[in-house]
């Protein structure tokens, strides 16, 4: 045993001493030139050692630097990959003995990494050895094998940068001011870490500002990662967010991934953002070679709050609107394919369910499926205008050039779905058992509505053809046994100017990008009947008394104070082509069993403007004592023009049109009778047949 006592106490003595040989009589920067020469012949790149190399020996083995500098390989500029301001490393001596690694804390001083593609896809991190022939590919093994035991007493990396340019796409990403703080590091055990840095992608004109903390754990063969007391601190600002910046934070109780069983698991994950906060859980398997994930998640949010942290302006009519959304669903997804299922949603009053699915994200086919029970859709539109509320139009803008409709793009989705609704309210309408129908592929896009509403029934089809150089609309409507009056009279929130049963067919298409387009273009059929119904239209009807009390003053019967509020009907019929946004008259007539109703005119649709002629003539029939219409003389016309903006036109009486129909018949009468009498006198100064010369003298 004395004689073992020897030998290590001579093999510590020979130790110390040549420990303080190295230190004493060895200097690393004498070596600069030969490790710069090592690098480059591993690499084929320079390095450049700017400052004094400082070598330590016991009981740490370690070298600090001043700046290095990693060049560029040809082609990729003067700028370095790599540099670093300062680096300091060290190793502990003796337990590495025992194949123990044991660090102590690393610093990087303001390390610089500038990562290049070149236009040729090359980048500049693919190093030359230098060698003619390459390496032997290593035999993999079934499981990785584990590094040596590892110690780190911490890792610091102060001011940092990452400069990531793709010449080839034109892309620029940087990482800046990047700050590490790892803290004791063992494999095994949870070690502290603190990471910041600033993210700038130019392109999109996004900056982010990050800040994350966690516990890390790090398993020895480097296959399962756990952070646990996770938290994340965001600050993006752009043009392109909604008041251009947004704060968010997550947190989760552990996020681990484990690389040999390919699996993933998120915990008590909490995300908030503007007021809103999505909880959930998230599992993921076969996260190397398919990536499958699931989870569940919940969303709360003061929506009306949620909007305006937004700087989404929402002024909702009815300001107890938007107060609280709720959101649970469950996610599937992979590569490829998303899945939302078991879907619930609660805004205010309404609740929704459905499910929605989107296959092959390299082409998305869109599926769903959505139920609401009752949806009051005016509590959600924004309050009318001052102007707009008291009935009066306000002023037009200016002219600006009119965008294109998106309708191309909405026609090339692949969609299949259908959001239904118990009841809806939309501009004071109520309908029932709505139903939406839309389908879309191969540049073709339907939408299929049919509702109740008013004891009737609405069925529609809208389609979108965008196959051609310019997309193709065509829009078909039934309407059927819907009380018109009902229907008017909530829509227009005062008494309906038309009363009776209605029944409505459209069929109309057009062509064009921008609303003006379509209008120009605008062209089909219009049919509109309306079975035993009441015109309460006050202005026409006005027009009709001033035209009765015309004729009273000309004629024998004496004035009546008596007020035509109404007029009673048995059928209102209206046809009418349109052709080039102009809807032409061809049939309006309005039955009554004592006056009959007929109009002819135009309505412009693009210039937004009305010009119709209304003509109201006594039809026989039992004429009630007293009555005006039962004082109208039989084949009086009355006639009413109606001219100007469609939101306000004006009506008048057209007394010389009303002239010109009372005296023709007297006319035609007085004109044959003279020509009769003059082709007399002809015939007996100038022989047989001259009278014939005086046809068409007098007009036709």
């Amino acid at each position: 045993m004395r004689y073992l006592l020897y030998v290590l106490a001579g093999l510590i003595l020979v130790i110390i001493v040549a420990v303080a040989g190295l230190i004493l009589f060895v200097d690393p920067n004498a070596y600069r030139d030969d490790i710069a020469r090592v690098v480059e012949e591993k690499t084929g790149r320079t390095l450049t050692i700017e400052g004094e190399l400082h070598l330590s020996v016991f009981p740490w083995l370690g070298i600090q630097t001043g700046p290095l500098a990693l060049a560029n390989p040809p082609g990729f500029g003067d700028e370095p990959m790599l540099r670093v301001e300062g680096a300091e490393i060290r190793v502990r001596l003796l337990p590495l003995l025992h194949k123990r690694v044991e660090l102590d804390r690393i610093v990087l001083a303001a390390p610089r990494i500038h990562l290049v593609k070149d236009a040729r896809g090359r980048g500049n991190w693919e190093f030359s050895t230098g060698e003619n022939q390459p390496p032997a590919p290593a035999e993999k093994s079934a499981r990785p094998q584990p590094l040596p035991a590892l110690v780190i007493g911490g890792l610091t990396i102060k001011d940092g940068e990452i400069f990531w340019e793709d010449r080839q796409g034109g892309k620029k990403i940087q990482l800046a001011h990047v700050n590490l703080d790892l803290g004791d590091f063992e494999f095994g055990r949870p070690a502290d870490l603190a990471l910041g840095f600033v993210l700038t992608l130019p392109q999109a004109h996004l900056k982010e500002t990050l800040a994350l903390e966690t516990r890390l754990t790090v398993s020895a063969d480097l296959q399962r990662f756990e952070l646990a007391r996770l938290e994340v601190h965001s600050h993006t600002e752009g043009e392109s967010l909604p008041g251009k910046q947004l704060r968010a934070e997550l947190t989760a109780a552990a996020i681990t991934a484990d690389l040999t069983r390919q699996t993933l698991e998120a915990r008590d994950l909490l995300l908030s953002a503007a007021k809103a906060q999505l909880r959930g859980e998230l599992k993921g398997d076969a996260i190397v070679d398919a990536p499958k994930f699931q989870g569940s998640f919940q969303l709360e949010a003061p929506l009306k709050e949620t909007l305006t942290a937004l700087a989404i302006a929402v002024t909702p009519a009815d300001p107890n609107a938007m107060q609280q959304l709720q959101l649970a669903f469950k996610l599937q997804a992979d590569r490829q394919n998303m899945a939302i299922d078991a879907f619930q949603a609660k805004l205010d009053d309404t609740t929704i369910g459905g499910w929605l699915k989107v296959t092959n994200f390299a082409r998305p086919s869109v599926r769903f499926d959505f139920k609401a029970d009752a949806l009051d859709a005016d509590r959600y539109l924004p309050k009318p205008a001052p102007d707009e509320a008291a009935g009066k139009t306000a002023a037009a803008p200016k002219a600006a050039q009119e965008k294109p409709l998106p309708l191309a793009a909405l026609a090339a989705q692949r969609v299949d779905g259908v959001v239904r609704i118990d009841r809806l309210k939309v501009q004071r309408l109520q309908m029932q058992n709505v139903r939406l129908k839309l389908k879309g592929d191969h540049g073709i896009t339907t939408l299929t509505p049919s509702l109740q509403l008013y004891q009737g029934r609405y069925q529609g089809r809208m389609q979108i053809n965008a196959r051609g150089k310019t997309p193709h609309l065509t829009l078909t409507s039934q309407l059927e046994r819907v009380k018109i009056g009902d229907l008017l009279q909530d829509y227009l929130a005062k008494q309906p100017p038309l009363i009776g049963t209605a029944a409505l067919n459209l069929d109309l298409q057009a062509d064009g990008q921008t609303a003006t387009d379509l209008k120009q273009s605008l062209d089909g059929r219009i049919a509109l009947q309306v079975q035993d119904g009441r015109l309460a239209n006050i202005e026409l009807l006005q027009m009709l008394e001033q035209g009765l009390a015309w004729w009273q003053a000309r004629g024998e019967s004496p004035q009546v104070a008596e007020t035509l509020q109404q007029l009673d009907f048995v059928t209102l019929d209206f046809l009418a082509n349109v052709d080039d946004g102009i809807i032409q008259t061809e049939r309006l007539l309005i039955d009554n069993p004592k006056l009959k109703i007929t109009g002819t005119g135009t309505v412009d649709l693009v210039r937004e403007w009305l010009d119709y002629r209304i003509r109201a003539l006594h039809t026989s029939g039992n004429r009630k004592p007293g009555s005006k219409l039962g004082k109208i003389a039989r084949n009086l016309p009355i006639i009413v023009r109606i001219e100007g903006p469609l939101a306000k036109p004006k009506y008048r009486l057209d007394l010389v049109q009303m002239a010109q129909e009372k005296f023709q018949e007297k006319i035609q009468k007085t004109k044959t009778k003279l020509e009769r009498k003059l082709g007399e006198k002809l015939e007996k100064k100038l022989g047989p047949g001259a009278g014939q010369l005086l046809k068409g003298l007098f007009g036709p």
